[in-house]
Parts: structure tokens; C-alpha cells; sequence
């Protein structure tokens, strides 16, 4: 299954990543957040809810969940918040990471054409990717090491498919999910989304794709606080007030049109 990088997007997130380190001192709080966190505006309540409490300065990066925990690796944040538990599991038993908890959730679905040439209404996401691949009709894929990039990857495994190399249909951004998703808008492609920042980016930018398949609970999208095994007490402390009943509160009560974007706990 061809996951290709895109070297322009890496680059810019170590240039984040080193920037933010450089800012932070003493008893400041580094974090790296997947970009569905930030993009769905959920980043931005977290941080006004807990700098009362943290008398501290949060500073933040988004990228995807591979490269947030590889910040993380490498000393560049005290935490990341991501949604790629094999990955997270790994840096656990490697010794990089001191903790993980699973704080909330929200849902992958497939978004794309309105007149929906592939015909994934009434399928699952598993079922809407074979109808892609069977019909050939453009599809984005973020290609990016994210937690949406590594969901859709164990989707092609899961129904067997693997592409000798990479073909014309199979398109690879490289890219944030709102930037992923203004393309596959942009091409009248196929993608695959979480289902806050779709929903947020399609109220804001009315754009022309529309959702056609959920998860239907075959593939959670849980989302975890990692803290850094070198990380201070600051970090600790984050991890523990995102469990509290506070934080809880401003994930259940961040909405879009009356619908909770994420929930809290994780179900």
C-alpha cells in the first residue's frame, strides 16, 4: 500500500516543532496536537479552559499523529494529542513515552461527490473504499503517517487490497485534513475525514462534498494524551486535567448546530 511522504509537509513540522521547544522554559507546556484537533477549533477551548489552572504558557503545533509523536521522540514537546493508538502503544513499550490515556473520541467517515459515482451511500467505509477502488474515481488519500492516513491504510488491508504502484485515481496530499479536504473538494474527489473538522470546514467553506459513509463503530477514532518520558511535571498534570470533569465538559459542550464534534470519555 504506497504511504508516500510528502518532504515539503515534514519539513514544515520539524520547523514547528524546533520553534515551539525553543519558546518554551521552565515549567512551560509543549504540545503537538493532531490537526483534526486544531482544525475542528476544539485546540483553542482546551487551551482557554485550562490556562487558569496551568499559570503556565501552552504552546502548540498541529501535525499529524506520526510526526506529533515523532516531536515527541525527540525531545521536541512534553506531549502530543493523536489518534494513532499502534503508534502511541509503540512509543509506551519503546520508553519514549511515559503514559498515554484515551480521553475522547469522534468518528472516520468518507466524504466526496455529491452525484457519488462510486455508489458508497449504503456501504461502510470498508465497503465505500472497495467501491472506489473497483470504479477508479478519485481518491485523496492524506499520505501524511496521520492517524486518518493509518486508518484508511488498515482499510485497504482489511479488504485485501494493495497497489503494486501507485495508480492514476490514488491521489496523495501530504497534507492537514482541512487542506485534504479543500482538495478533494477542489477535484470533486474522494476522502477520508474525522468527522469534526469536515463538519466544521463544510459550515464554514459550504463545500461540495458531502459525507456518504461512517464507521458504523467498525473503526473508532479515539484520541489520546502521550506524554514525553522525559517531560517534567507539567505534562503529567495536563494528561490528568484532561480527565477531569472540567475538561470533560468543554469537549462534550463543543458543538457545531446542537451536535457534540467529539465525545467525552471515549465510548
Amino acid at each position: 500500500m504506497p504511504h508516500r511522504l510528502n518532504p515539503l509537509f515534514l519539513a514544515t513540522v520539524a520547523v514547528a516543532g524546533i520553534l515551539t521547544a525553543a519558546s518554551a522554559t521552565g515549567d512551560d507546556l509543549r504540545i503537538a496536537v493532531a490537526t483534526s484537533v486544531d482544525d475542528s477549533g476544539l485546540l483553542e477551548k482546551l487551551r482557554a479552559a485550562y490556562q487558569p489552572d496551568c499559570k503556565c504558557t501552552l504552546d502548540a503545533v498541529a501535525a499529524g499523529s506520526g510526526p506529533a509523536l515523532e516531536m515527541l521522540r525527540r525531545g521536541d514537546v512534553d506531549a502530543a494529542i493523536t489518534h494513532a493508538p499502534d503508534l502511541e502503544k509503540q512509543a509506551v513499550a519503546d520508553g519514549a513515552a511515559s503514559g498515554r490515556f484515551e480521553f475522547m473520541a469522534n468518528d472516520f467517515i468518507v466524504v466526496g461527490p455529491q452525484d457519488d459515482p462510486a455508489g458508497i451511500s449504503d456501504e461502510d467505509l470498508a465497503g465505500a473504499l472497495a467501491a472506489i477502488a473497483r470504479v477508479q474515481v478519485r481518491f485523496i488519500s492524506r499520505s501524511d503517517n496521520s492517524g486518518t492516513h493509518r486508518a484508511e491504510i488498515k482499510l485497504w488491508d482489511q479488504i485485501g487490497i494493495e497497489f503494486e504502484s501507485t495508480p492514476d485515481w490514488y491521489l496523495q496530499s501530504g497534507l492537514g485534513m482541512a487542506r485534504s479536504l479543500l482538495l478533494a473538494d477542489e477535484l470533486n474527489a474522494y476522502t477520508i475525514s474525522d468527522s469534526a473538522t469536515f463538519a466544521v470546514l463544510a459550515e464554514r467553506r459550504q463545500l461540495h462534498i458531502i459525507q456518504l459513509s461512517e464507521s458504523r463503530k467498525q473503526l473508532g477514532n479515539r484520541y489520546s494524551i502521550v506524554t514525553a518520558a522525559a517531560a517534567g511535571k507539567a505534562a503529567g498534570r495536563f494528561a490528568l486535567w484532561l480527565q477531569s470533569r472540567q475538561a470533560q465538559q468543554t469537549i462534550s459542550q463543543h458543538r457545531l448546530s446542537g451536535t457534540a464534534l467529539f465525545t467525552a470519555p471515549a465510548p
